[in-house]
This record gives C-alpha cells, structure tokens and sequence, in this order.
C-alpha cells in the first residue's frame, strides 16, 4: 500500500501554532475465541504500541543522548535527559522518567499542563499499553510539540511508532484494527491524519514511520511519509541519525 508523501505548512494564518501535537490511536483485532479462551489470553492480546520523537539538528543528527539510570539488579534505563523523547523519557529537557506512575483523567492532563508551564518543549502523555477502550476515533498517546520553546538548535523532529516486543510477542501492524495517527494544532484542528485498516502489505512490520516537523527559513513544515520497517526496536532506526552509542 502506497502512501502519498506532503509536505504541508505549519501555517501561522491557518493553525494555531502554539503546539502541534502527534497524536496515536488504535484498537487490536478481534479473534475469534471462546470467552473463556479470551480471558486467559487477554494479556497477549494487548498491542503496546509506542509513539517516540527524536529531535534533530540541522544536520539530521540526534545529538544529545543523554545517560543511562541505574536501576536494581544491574539494570539500567537508556537516554535519560535526551533528544529522545520516549516512554522512559517523557519531556525534554528535563526527562520526567514515571512522573504519570498512578495518575489518569483530570490528574494526568493537570501534569501535562504543570509540564508546559514549567518550560518542557515536548511532552509525551503517557504509555499506552492497550489501546483505546472505547472511542476509535480518541488519542490513546500523543506527543506535544511546544514549538515556539523548541532550542534554536532542533531543526527537525522524526516521529516513529513500534510496536513493544512485536517480533517476540507475534503482532504486526496488519494484527491492529483502526490504527490512526495524525497531527492537530494547538486548537484541535486537525492538520492531516492516516487511518489503517488491516492489510497483509503490513505483515512483519514493527515500526511505522510517520514523518517529520522541519524548519527552513524561518518557518515549520510538516512533511508526512508513511515508511513501514521490520524491527521493533527504535534503536535500529535511530542509528541511521547519530554515530553515538545507541545501545538500548
């Protein structure tokens, strides 16, 4: 299945530029098992999809890796503090690592919103591990572009969605139903927005591409190109835009 590629304006005249948020939505496929069936496998029929940013410089490098945390048992958590704004990276710059833990509804969107009135840039709403429950058409992750506090020195942002443990786990982006992605501005207007229906294009594929926000000359673009790859793992993406260590 081709996608047709667009680059689209960041218009201040038309969209309300305060933030442009990516927002992520979809639901698993149903299978046809007996409720009891169903309620033993329920957890592995949850897709853990996940939307991941990684911001760039002029010279389409991912520059600032950050550090690994330690943790107990000799484990540690990658790019902490980094260009990379993930599930374990939640804001840039100052990271946020579990600050949702416990938090939903009204809690979660005031500490979004504490984030950006403490100066955050880029914010990711939280982990999804499920989907969406009941609205097909609602946001189940997003990530939040502030991009009139984005440092001078982020030219470009690539947005990228994995599914977590696909290859191990057995999901592909043709086992999901009503897969969307789509870019709003900072009044919900809808700016563009892909939808996927199941299709065999789409077997043993992991990583979706979605595209990238720009600057040129002053002004932000947003240039969609729907690029599908066979790995699960961001990290194999992002080698193709640093020289650094990327060891997950």
């Amino acid at each position: 299945m081709a996608f047709q590629k667009q680059i689209i304006a960041i218009d201040p005249y038309k969209y309300d530029i305060s933030k442009i948020t990516i927002g992520l939505g979809w639901k698993m496929k149903e299978k046809n098992r007996s409720f009891m069936n169903r309620f033993i496998f329920d957890d592995d029929e949850n897709f853990d999809l996940d939307t991941i940013a990684f911001l760039m410089d002029r010279n389409d490098k991912v520059v600032n890796l950050g550090k690994d945390m330690p943790l107990t048992g000799g484990r540690s958590v990658p790019f902490q503090k980094s260009d990379i704004i993930y599930y374990h990276n939640l804001t840039a710059p100052s990271g946020n690592i579990g600050a949702y833990y416990n938090l939903n509804g009204k809690k979660l969107e005031r500490k979004i919103q504490t984030f950006i009135e403490q100066g955050e840039y880029i914010i990711h709403t939280g982990d999804n591990l499920v989907g969406n429950a009941s609205d097909e058409d609602a946001d189940a992750e997003q990530i939040i572009v502030m991009l009139e506090k984005l440092p001078r020195r982020i030219k470009k942002i690539l947005f990228l969605v994995t599914i977590h443990n696909g290859i191990h786990r057995k999901q592909d982006f043709d086992s999901i139903e009503n897969l969307h992605i789509r870019a709003i501005d900072g009044l919900g207007k809808e700016i563009v927005k892909f939808t996927f229906a199941r299709n065999s294009d789409f077997a043993n594929m992991h990583t979706l591409c979605f595209g990238e926000l720009f600057y040129d000359e002053g002004k932000w673009y947003l240039q969609t190109n729907i690029t599908f790859f066979e790995s699960d793992k961001f990290v194999d993406i992002l080698k193709k835009y640093t020289s650094g260590n990327t060891t997950e």
